[in-house]
């Protein structure tokens, strides 16, 4: 689970409606679970901030990352199926380039930053789609479906999308944040459910 802005404050309750959901079940047939431990990705490690061997909550962590270099060669793996789409349907691999990428991520990112931040960072959407149209971009990638129980409206929800590698090259100076302030936003439709998720890996030489 990933906690944006304001949520960050609300760890200790969002620790407590964990607990309660496992114990009063959750899923097809309400399997019930305990709450053992939670804990924080850090750069220096894992940070604990719950275990239920003494029910105390510790704050999260904050930490400040060292922006790396930019790169010119970047490689995007999704590892949850990405929903990119137009006219309200899902674009297959065929269809999606690298300027409806970099703008989803630029709109996403956007939103967040009006609703948890000081404001909309007031990105020139035009610069972005100039520079991601003038990338190489090599794609495998492949559609994999992913359905999600909606408990409120009792039904399956089919909600597929692309998985695989996507690698972009060229002058990515004005891209390079988005991308990867995007490994922790995801990016494209249903994001808040964990779709769009991908890790960036660049080439040593870069």
């Amino acid at each position: 689970m990933v906690l944006l802005g304001r949520a960050i404050e609300q760890a200790a309750l969002i620790v407590l409606a964990w607990q309660r959901a496992l114990a009063q079940g959750i899923g097809p047939g309400d399997g019930r679970a305990q709450l053992l431990r939670v804990t924080q990705g850090c750069a220096t490690g894992e940070h604990l901030v719950f275990d239920a061997a003494d029910s105390n909550i510790q704050a999260p962590r904050f930490e400040s990352v060292s922006p790396r270099n930019t790169p010119t060669t970047a490689t995007l793996n999704f590892h949850t199926p990405l929903r990119l789409q137009a006219n309200g349907h899902a674009l297959g691999a065929e269809r999606v380039n690298a300027r409806r990428l970099v703008l989803a991520l630029a709109r996403r990112i956007s939103l967040l930053a009006e609703f948890h931040g000081h404001g909309a960072p007031g990105f020139d959407f035009a610069a972005l789609a100039k520079d991601a149209e003038a990338l190489t971009e090599t794609r495998n990638l492949s559609w994999r479906d992913w359905s999600r129980r909606s408990s409120r409206q009792q039904q399956t929800m089919a909600l597929g999308g692309l998985v695989g590698d996507w690698t972009l090259k060229g002058d990515l100076s004005r891209i390079w944040p988005l991308l990867q302030f995007g490994q922790t936003t995801h990016v494209g439709k249903e994001a808040v459910f964990g779709l769009g998720g991908y890790r960036i890996s660049v080439p040593i030489s870069n």
